[in-house]
Order: C-alpha cells, then sequence, then structure tokens
C-alpha cells in the first residue's frame, strides 16, 4: 500500500479503504467526525463574522453622530473596535451589574483614554477648560450613547459606567480643568451651541 502513488479519485480512496479494511469503520467515522466538526466551526465563524459587521455597522451609526464634537473619541473607539467586540462576543453581550461593567470598562479604557476623550471634546475648549463641578464631564453623554452601541445595558448599569467615567477622568493625569461655576455660566450664556447639561 505505502509503494503505491497517492491518488484522491474514488478509486484511489477505495483502494485506501480496502487497505484498511478491519479499521475501515473507525477510518470512515472519524473521517465524518473531523468533518463534521470543522464543518461547525466554520459555521460558527459565520456566525461570529455576521454578528461583527451588525455591530459595527450600530456602532459606526452612533460614531459618526458624535465624530464632529468629539473626533478624538470616535477615532479611539474606531481603532479599539475588534477588541472591543471579541470581549464583548465571549461575555455574550451581556454587562449586566456593577462588577461586569467595571470589569469590561477598566479592561480597555484607562485614565488616559477618558482624559484624551474629554479634552478631544468641543467643548472642554469652547469652555476654556471650565467646570461647573468636580464630577461633570462633556465627554460622557457621547461616551454613553456609543457604549449602548457597544452593549445595551441596564440603567443601573449605564449608570454605573457614568461613574466609572467620572472616576477615569479625575484619575487622568494629563488632564486639567478649571472647576469655576461662574466663569462656566458666563460662558454658556456666550455659547450659542447646545452644550450637555445633566
Amino acid at each position: 500500500m505505502f509503494s503505491c502513488k497517492l491518488s484522491f479519485t474514488s478509486d484511489g480512496l477505495h483502494f485506501y479503504l480496502d487497505s484498511f479494511s478491519d479499521f475501515k469503520g473507525l477510518f470512515t467515522s472519524t473521517l465524518m467526525i473531523c468533518t463534521a466538526y470543522w464543518g461547525i466551526l466554520s459555521l460558527k465563524q459565520k456566525i461570529k463574522q455576521d454578528e461583527l459587521r451588525e455591530w459595527k455597522d450600530s456602532l459606526n451609526e452612533r460614531l459618526n453622530i458624535i465624530k464632529e464634537r468629539d473626533f478624538v473619541m470616535y477615532r479611539e473607539i474606531d481603532r479599539m473596535k475588534k477588541n472591543l467586540f471579541n470581549d464583548l462576543y465571549d461575555r455574550k453581550f451581556h454587562l449586566n451589574n456593577k462588577k461586569q461593567v467595571r470589569e469590561f470598562f477598566t479592561s480597555h479604557f484607562a485614565p488616559t483614554i477618558i482624559g484624551h476623550f474629554e479634552t478631544g471634546h468641543d467643548c472642554y475648549k469652547k469652555y476654556e477648560k471650565t467646570y461647573p463641578d468636580e464630577n461633570y464631564s462633556f465627554s460622557v453623554k457621547d461616551f454613553k450613547f456609543v457604549f449602548y452601541a457597544m452593549c445595551p445595558c441596564s440603567k443601573m448599569a449605564m449608570a454605573h459606567l457614568e461613574e466609572l467615567y467620572i472616576e477615569g477622568m479625575k484619575d487622568c493625569k494629563n488632564f486639567y480643568r478649571i472647576i469655576d461655576l461662574d466663569k462656566f455660566d458666563k460662558i454658556k450664556k456666550i455659547c450659542t451651541d447646545n452644550v450637555y447639561t445633566k
């Protein structure tokens, strides 16, 4: 058998099966199981790719809405899409308690990134880095808006996400702001654009 030329025609396969006649059933079963396994694996990959495509479409729609006022957030989240999707896919797109939200958030959004999101927002510049209080953020509503496209969460989870975002912003060492409610209100009156208010 081993001196014969390898042939993948039906006659060739029949010859090899006859050569292993004592184990023909086992060999055929193994071949069928391997084929079924690779077929299922291919189907799973196809389903994951389809879900990725739908997820990206939904996320891109929201990213394009915020692109003009927060280009940095748009660019960074666009760059992180694949990793975000893979992590959420492994979690079956469920982040419905504080622990899950914290794990996901801290693994992808370091304080430095949050600081970049905030300083990249056009209101940060328009308001001359002035904030009404230390828990205020110009970019948090955009982040929650985009995040909801990534992974629809409960109200409690979204509220915790906002807390984590504000914490991250405070922890960012390269983030500078002025806390001055009077100055903020004066600029707000002058500014003709809509500003995100609490």
